[in-house]
């Protein structure tokens, strides 16, 4: 199955991460980031009602980001290292790599968004060539029959006629 990525960002676009991926099954949810050996700059995962977070088990420090519904920073915890608990009523709770709220200057208060990232234009592609094969099938499919088809339409016809 192919991950599908999203973008987090400021409100005036600054990227905070572009490969942010939300975990929806409660296994992805329980997984999160275990069996990770590190995250890289742009990863994040996304969790939704996840008033809680744990670090056990994790082998490095995350950050951790306590969005309101709204979009609005609620809190903001730096570099939390393995085998720790974090509380906070939340509308998501974003995981991202150590730091990287302060290399991109996030602060309690911001307004963040996230969003899919474009595959538009490859599902466009995708889809036109499905439909490009199903007229061709119609095609060569129709071209054994065109002389029933034929005869058929032509006693339609004469029916009418003869009306």
């Amino acid at each position: 199955m192919k991950t599908s990525y999203w973008t987090i960002a400021t409100m005036n676009g600054d990227a905070i991460s572009t490969q942010a991926t939300i975990a929806r099954s409660m296994f992805q949810k329980a997984r999160g980031l275990l069996g990770k050996m590190k995250m890289l700059p742009q990863e994040a995962m996304i969790f939704y009602h996840a008033s809680s977070i744990h670090t056990f088990g994790m082998k490095f420090p995350i950050d951790v980001v306590f969005v309101k519904k709204s979009g609005k920073v609620h809190r903001i915890c730096c570099s939390v290292k393995p085998s720790r608990m974090l509380f906070c009523i939340s509308y998501a709770t974003i995981e991202l790599p150590a730091n990287r709220t302060k290399d991109c200057k996030l602060q309690k208060g911001n307004v963040i968004k996230w969003f899919q990232n474009d595959e538009s234009g490859q599902v466009f592609v995708e889809y036109a060539l499905i439909i490009a094969v199903l007229i061709l099938g119609v095609i060569v499919a129709f071209i054994p029959l065109m002389e029933q088809v034929q005869d058929f339409l032509h006693s339609i016809a004469g029916y009418l006629v003869d009306l």
